[in-house]
């Protein structure tokens, strides 16, 4: 009897997160599984200039401003890119080294997540921008903090 109940709470659960979900979030999750993943360096980047060069129904000035940027945002974002991988390599290291501490490895992960959430906050600012210059309507707030507060 107590599986049984455990079981219906469990189905009762995952009947109210899927009624949770919007028709909107079922067209990104679609969009996504569409899209076949990055596997190489800098290729998720020539797909967004891609995207944006062909973009139909933008002017060339608007094709001029995503462009740049997209460019800034790639630049920067490769540097902090390269900083994390160089705070993950020293995590590593730290990690299986008989003389570190705790809070020598605490402070690398903290580290990482730092510049991760950077990278992160990095790149929502410049999809609001480009949603303004395409004139979507601004990114709704809760999902900028969501991704801000990570």
């Amino acid at each position: 009897m107590k599986h049984a109940l455990q079981v219906l709470a469990i189905l009762a659960s995952l009947g109210l997160a899927a009624c949770g979900t919007t028709s909107a979030e079922k067209k990104a999750e679609t969009a996504t599984q569409a899209e076949a993943p990055a596997t190489g360096e800098g290729e998720l980047a020539v797909r967004g200039a891609n995207t944006f060069v062909n973009a139909p129904g933008l002017t060339t000035e608007q094709r001029e401003q995503v462009m740049q940027i997209h460019t800034k945002t790639f630049e920067e974002a490769t540097k902090i890119r390269e900083e994390m991988t160089q705070a993950k390599t020293a995590l590593f290291k730290t990690l299986v080294s008989p003389a570190s501490t705790k809070k020598e490895i605490s402070a690398l992960k903290n580290k990482v997540i730092t510049l991760d959430k950077q990278r992160l906050d990095l790149m929502m600012k410049a999809f609001d921008q480009v949603q303004k210059i395409v004139g979507k309507d601004k990114m709704d707030e809760s999902m900028l903090k969501h991704f801000t507060t990570m």
